[in-house]
């Protein structure tokens, strides 16, 4: 189980403990898969960190997975830059399965 910040958290990870607003609400289940909606709305209800299911080489890969995208950002049309991207996505994967 890793506590990531809300701008650390990608698509597919799955939570091991309850996502909970200040207030102590409820808003996803534990076990719940991770979408990009969900992350929005997360961040609208001002959620700051999660946890995730996954061991502490999950968490470094989604890290180096989430600076990869930051990188990638300003180059998200550029159809060659998008298949590079995609070659380091793969190779990190690969690193860490």
């Amino acid at each position: 189980m890793s506590r990531l910040p809300l701008d650390k958290i990608l698509p597919g990870m799955q939570l091991s403990k309850h996502a909970m607003n200040d207030f102590g609400v409820m808003l996803l289940e534990r076990g719940t898969m991770i979408t990009e909606e969900m992350i929005g709305k997360l961040r609208n209800a001002e959620v700051r960190h999660l946890f995730v299911a996954g061991n502490r080489d999950d968490a470094r890969l989604h890290e180096m997975l989430s600076a990869l995208e930051e990188r990638f950002a300003l180059t998200k049309d550029e159809p060659h830059m998008g298949a590079l991207k995609d070659l380091l996505r793969e190779h990190m994967e690969d690193l860490y399965a």
